[in-house]
């Protein structure tokens, strides 16, 4: 029998190589595309992990800070314990906003006199500028008479970036009007308390968006100061 010993035509390889190079084509697209959705997804991904770490860190703060939040705003109340508020928040009209800088304190010791307490004070400073909030901390803190905001964000130096990419960061106080006993002549005043903080957090890279907002409750009786003057009137005498 006689074998046909006939290759391929030039229009048959050719198309050969067409299909297998439409094949090619679609394989790697497939894989690009696949690349593409793992690296935004990363991305995100990323973006959660960081809000999530920076909004831990400032509840743990929120919630050990029975010593005092120091805001940049006044707020009042009547002797009714009815609050007035200098502004309210975008998130609620019953929440005043601490500011960009705002300070935590929480009681660490006795000063040198065996008579002060001396606090731990946290401050948290958001820098719109830069899209960053920055953290510091300094330990073992009288609060005199001479220490003022400048003095404290001295102190604690918040240079350790806690966050970056931030398009928006708000931390808004709610306040409560309570009224309390002095111990030297047994009067009554009302002071503010704050009840707990509203966290909100924005991040933004590349066209990725992370947005989150959570509360933070702090302890009963933790008070509510709009400067270090108002908290030694309170917590240095």
């Amino acid at each position: 029998m006689k074998k046909n010993n006939r290759g391929f035509t030039l229009v048959e390889l050719i198309c050969v190589i067409a299909i297998l190079g439409l094949i090619t084509v679609a394989i790697f697209s497939f894989l690009l595309s696949g690349m593409g959705m793992a690296k935004e997804t990363k991305k995100s991904a990323a973006l959660s992990e960081n809000s999530r770490t920076a909004i831990s860190k400032m509840k743990t703060d929120i919630m050990n800070c029975g010593g005092g939040v120091i805001g940049e705003k006044s707020i009042t109340a009547d002797s009714d314990g009815k609050v007035t508020m200098e502004s309210a928040s975008a998130y609620s009209a019953e929440q005043q906003p601490l500011g960009s800088t705002f300070f935590l304190l929480e009681k660490d010791g006795t000063a040198a006199d065996g008579i002060h307490d001396t606090y731990t004070i946290s401050c948290y400073r958001f820098v719109s500028s830069d899209s960053k909030i920055y953290y510091g901390r300094a330990k073992n803190v009288a609060i005199s008479q001479t220490l003022d905001e400048t003095e404290a964000t001295k102190l604690c130096s918040p240079t350790h970036v806690l966050c970056a990419n931030v398009s928006r960061f708000e931390a808004a106080v709610a306040p409560e009007g309570v009224t309390v006993k002095s111990e030297e002549d047994n009067t009554s005043k009302t002071v503010i308390k704050a009840d707990r903080i509203h966290l909100i957090l924005s991040l933004r890279k590349d066209n990725r968006t992370y947005d989150t907002q959570q509360d933070a409750a702090l302890r009963s009786e933790t008070r509510y100061f709009k400067n270090f003057a108002e908290a030694h009137e309170a917590l240095g005498k």
